[in-house]
């Protein structure tokens, strides 16, 4: 992780095993509800709701999170998110964010397991 980061996201095979995607016990909508609550948390503003792609695109005043959500089956659905600040330097909060919405979210959602479906 380099400070000058200003970008972080997770994905299946992510070298940093916190940073990949969680897979939840839950439908589309229970999970984009959850994130929706999560939003609120982290004082993030949900400019956009795209339910044909899944995302959600929520701002605040010097960064942006866009969650992709992904029903996989019926009772499996990930989270895939994607944070950037607009800052000059990370100074590592685009991570840290990452891993404090993934953390919220598995307490308030049945957590499977992260990287399932490489």
């Amino acid at each position: 992780m380099s400070v000058f980061a200003t970008t972080a996201e997770t994905r299946e095979r992510h070298p940093d095993s916190r940073l990949q995607t969680p897979y939840f016990k839950a439908n589309y909508k229970t999970v984009k509800e959850a994130v929706k609550r999560l939003a609120k948390t982290l004082n993030y503003d949900i400019t956009s709701e795209n339910d044909q792609h899944g995302e959600l695109f929520l701002k605040a005043r010097r960064s942006h999170l866009i969650a992709t959500i992904i029903q996989v089956t019926p009772t499996e659905t990930a989270v895939d998110l994607k944070m950037e600040t607009y800052r000059l330097f990370g100074l590592g909060k685009p991570k840290k964010t990452i891993i404090l919405a993934i953390d919220t979210l598995k307490r308030t959602l049945q957590y499977k397991g992260s990287g399932l479906h490489p």
